[in-house]
């Protein structure tokens, strides 16, 4: 596409990004494919220290064929993190998000997996804090309430609103 840029060409912005101050970094393992991922790894482990940084990614989009690439199973989340982690070059995500809402997903073992990724790792670090975000809030409430309920790793929740117009009837 001609919109994703090469990391030769994302270099000088990622490098005035971090220069102005900027040190939240989102990104998402669909994006380009993964490409994404490994180009800001590359890039960030060049310019700032790991823990200057708030490093954020997305899971829940197709990464393959089949129903084991995509959606928020156990056997998806477990290796989309390791995935993730490994393109971007980090022990840690300080911030892992649902990306799409998939209506099949089972929320309990949504939450279970999420929760013991949190839980993994020394001292936690693999993920600091998941978030389930989507156009729609109420999976993401019920998904909240399931967590608190099983006293799993609690869920912040965020409803996007990417632009003035929209088709999502809870925008009035």
């Amino acid at each position: 596409r001609e919109w994703v840029l090469d990391e030769s060409g994302s270099r000088p912005i990622v490098k005035r990004a971090l220069d102005l101050g900027i040190n939240f970094i989102d990104t998402c393992d669909y994006y380009s494919d993964g490409q994404s991922e490994l180009v800001l790894g590359r890039l960030l482990d060049g310019f700032v220290k790991r823990d200057e940084i708030v490093l954020a990614t997305k899971v829940g989009n197709p990464m393959g064929r089949g129903p084991n690439a995509r959606g928020y199973s156990r056997k998806h989340l477990f290796e989309a993190v390791d995935a993730s982690l490994k393109r971007l070059g980090t022990d840690y995500i300080d911030l892992y998000q649902s990306h799409i809402w998939d209506p099949s997903t089972n929320l309990e073992e949504m939450i279970e997996a999420f929760d013991a990724l949190r839980r993994t790792g020394p001292e936690d670090l693999q993920l600091r804090r998941v978030m389930a975000r989507d156009g729609s809030s109420a999976p993401e409430a019920r998904a909240m309430i399931a967590a608190q309920a099983n006293r799993a790793a609690r869920l912040a929740v965020a409803d996007d609103v990417m632009g003035i117009y929209s088709d999502n009837p809870t925008l009035g």
